[in-house]
């Protein structure tokens, strides 16, 4: 379902719309199986072009990359053809990042102003990090866990964050990302609000089961009323 600035649907039959893509103030990535009509929803929403892509083979874009408008960090798993179409339709840096830890987009959320990554990564990763999105880099948890991009749905006007976010890490996310922020949950009652849904200035993508509640308080948290 599609109404303006929001957009509920499923990939694959999957509501975990974050798991696959990956949403800037200038591109949104999605897997290849998206479809035609999918991808041009998408576009409609986030008002910025949708390339199809791949990260080994998989489909679960957003959770092996974490990106702004200035760079992609993906993982190591990627295929030397995937990242050199990324370079090209994109246009910034592609930082394949070496990680025992691959799933990104589980690990680091971003917005053009800063990135909240997990405590999992060593001070060189977090600098590689830091210089391929180039913006500061904050380690932080998130509801107490180590999985700040599945826990926070951020962009350059708010961010919707884990239900159980403490205050301290609520601060830490507000400093760093230069937002304002509220807890919720999207997908009828998931808290994992990053891995439900992707956003920018523009508009949101969550999975189809997202309730009106629910959308009334990511509305507010990301800044559209």
């Amino acid at each position: 379902m599609q109404d303006g600035h929001f957009l509920r649907i499923r990939i694959l039959g999957d509501s975990n719309v974050g798991l696959f893509c990956a949403a800037t103030e200038t591109f949104c990535l999605a897997p290849r199986t998206v479809t035609d009509k999918q991808a041009l929803s998408m576009e409609k929403t986030l008002g910025v072009p949708v390339y199809k892509a791949s990260i080994a083979g998989a489909n679960f874009i957003g959770a092996f990359a974490a990106a702004n408008k200035n760079g992609v960090v993906v993982s190591s798993a990627i295929e030397d053809g995937e990242k050199k179409l990324l370079e090209k339709d994109l246009g910034v840096n592609v930082c394949v990042l070496d990680s025992r830890f691959n799933a990104f987009g589980n690990l680091v959320a971003s917005n053009d102003s800063g990135a909240i990554i997990s405590p999992l990564f060593t001070e060189s990763q977090k600098k590689s990090i830091s210089e391929c999105l180039g913006v500061e880099a904050c380690k932080t948890t998130i509801a107490k866990t180590p999985l700040p991009g599945s826990g926070c749905l951020a962009s350059n006007k708010g961010a919707l964050l884990h239900r159980d976010v403490t205050d301290g890490e609520r601060g830490v996310i507000e400093s760093v990302l230069k937002v304002k922020s509220l807890a919720g949950t999207l997908n009828f009652g998931s808290p994992w609000v990053g891995a439900v849904g992707v956003c920018n200035r523009n508009g949101f993508v969550t999975g189809h089961q997202t309730t009106v509640h629910e959308i009334v308080r990511a509305d507010e948290a990301l800044g559209f009323v």
